[in-house]
């Protein structure tokens, strides 16, 4: 059944990247008319009222209802309609959900079917993704499993508690000042920006302008009074804990949107643009060294995490966040000329990555996909661009940092070595897969756009390197 479910997606997934291709806007009828599931009863016994008729459900990646729909249909072992998708959902259930929360005895059930399917965990150290997912089915390592879970369930009070306890003092403070500095340089190139006509551009600057910042962590925690839990019974802590996030999830149903609250956890060490939101959240887990300290020199700072600042915001402008408006609604704001001279520019970055190539240790040689991977290129392009002014109008001036190197040669090898990562061809496979170009690329990708590096190190427009001294350079944001 997994199997069927698997082939309605593509492989590679290049319409993933497409937000607004992957989602249709339906009533709970319409779902229910295209589905043949009942997926309003489903709706209300969640807690959640609808209108049927009226309301309007974003509906990601509809063809897997279909396919549900089809299984739904499937007799089972006693001739009946859909006891296979209950008995699967039942299975799902005890095997996927609760095995890791009762004692050992089941746990190795669990590693017994797991191995009696013919897939034991040894068998698939070729594929890292299955590999892992099939290790988390059934972690060995019990000490981590239970944080990790604790982390899940209270990242707002562990995050609180390792801000007091831990998160280096006047992060917030650099951060911030970071923040506002590429922020403003943003705003400068978007005013002078010369391939926008002058409503676009407009438009552009008043979505910058409504940009909310969340930084670091909520300010506001959550509030954990209503949830019951014991240090002796851990199932009925899981049952308690999915019951309370499912409620506090249906609570928030039909009220209006927060956008200043970070969706997510504060911990983990990434950042990320939501459009829906026109939001970035530059949260504490990679406000850290070797990305960000408040004792790194500024020009350092600029170049890992000035880079992280632009990328995100460049999101808002890229090939799905471009269709949101300032508040985060699916509204277009862009004319049709305008439109079109963005598109020419993608391409060029589609066209550029897709001639990228990475060889495997048994000499197979695979290529990049531009268009799956276009997006991230966008948001690392047009990073590179807005960290490496906000480095100039900032700090050109300090004083030089190694004798060999030029501060602006200093600050190109220390963004590339904040990309710096070796793979092993499982990890390569898996990530080529992935919406991010592999990280040699989102090194040598932006730059080889960028004229400065070109200067900085005196390539030659002949070279790989020297690619934006040419009009084969790729130039969007």
């Amino acid at each position: 059944m997994e199997q069927a479910l698997a082939q309605q997606f593509p492989d590679p997934p290049v319409e993933h990247g497409d937000l607004i291709a992957n989602t249709s806007f339906l009533t709970p009828q319409q779902l229910n008319q295209s589905t043949g599931l009942d997926l309003t009863s489903y709706l209300v016994a969640r807690g959640m009222s609808t209108n049927p008729a009226t309301d309007l459900l974003a509906v990601v990646q509809s063809s897997y209802f279909g396919a549900v729909a089809a299984i739904y249909q499937t007799p089972g072992p006693d001739a009946s309609a859909n006891t296979f998708l209950r008995s699967y959902l039942k299975w799902h259930t005890i095997f996927g959900n609760t095995m890791n929360y009762l004692s050992q005895p089941y746990r190795d059930i669990a590693v017994s079917i797991t191995n009696q399917f013919g897939i034991p965990i040894a068998a698939l150290t070729a594929d890292v993704a299955v590999a892992g997912l099939i290790k988390d089915m059934v972690p060995t390592d019990r000490e981590q499993f239970c944080l990790q879970e604790t982390l899940n369930y209270f990242s707002d009070y562990m995050t609180h508690q390792w801000v007091i306890q831990d998160w280096p003092q006047g992060s917030m403070q650099a951060a911030l000042a970071l923040l506002n500095g590429t922020y403003t340089v943003v705003g400068e190139r978007l005013q002078a920006n010369t391939w926008l006509d002058e409503q676009t551009k407009q438009a552009a600057i008043i979505k910058w302008q409504n940009i909310v910042q969340n930084v670091g962590y909520n300010s506001n925690f959550n509030d954990y009074s209503g949830l019951s839990v014991s240090d002796s019974a851990a199932f009925a802590n899981l049952l308690n804990a999915n019951t309370f996030q499912t409620g506090q999830s249906r609570a928030m149903y039909n009220t209006p949107v927060n956008r200043h609250i970070i969706d997510g956890d504060a911990l983990i060490q990434n950042a990320w643009y939501d459009p829906t939101k026109n939001s970035i959240n530059l949260i504490a887990g990679l406000l850290l060294y070797p990305f960000f300290s408040p004792q790194m020199p500024l020009m350092l700072g600029i170049a890992s995490y000035g880079m992280v600042i632009g990328h995100e915001i460049t999101h808002g402008f890229d090939n799905n966040g471009r269709l949101f408006n300032g508040t985060g609604a699916y509204v277009s704001w862009w004319t049709n000329a305008s439109a079109a001279a963005f598109n020419e520019r993608a391409q060029c970055l589609v066209d550029q990555y897709s001639n990228f190539t990475v060889t495997l240790s048994n000499g197979t040689t695979l290529s990049v996909n531009g268009a799956q991977t276009l997006s991230e290129n966008i948001a690392d392009s047009g990073g590179t661009m807005v960290s490496f002014q906000t480095y100039q109008e900032f700090a050109k001036q300090d004083s030089r940092m190694f004798p060999e190197w030029t501060n602006d040669q200093t600050f190109f090898l220390w963004f590339a070595n904040s990309w710096c990562t070796i793979y092993s061809d499982p990890a390569m496979l898996r990530q080529l897969k992935n919406v991010h170009s592999p990280a040699p690329f989102r090194v040598n990708g932006p730059l080889s756009n960028n004229p400065a590096f070109a200067q900085a190190f005196n390539c030659p427009a002949s070279s790989v390197m020297g690619r934006s001294l040419t009009p084969a350079r790729c130039d969007l944001w």
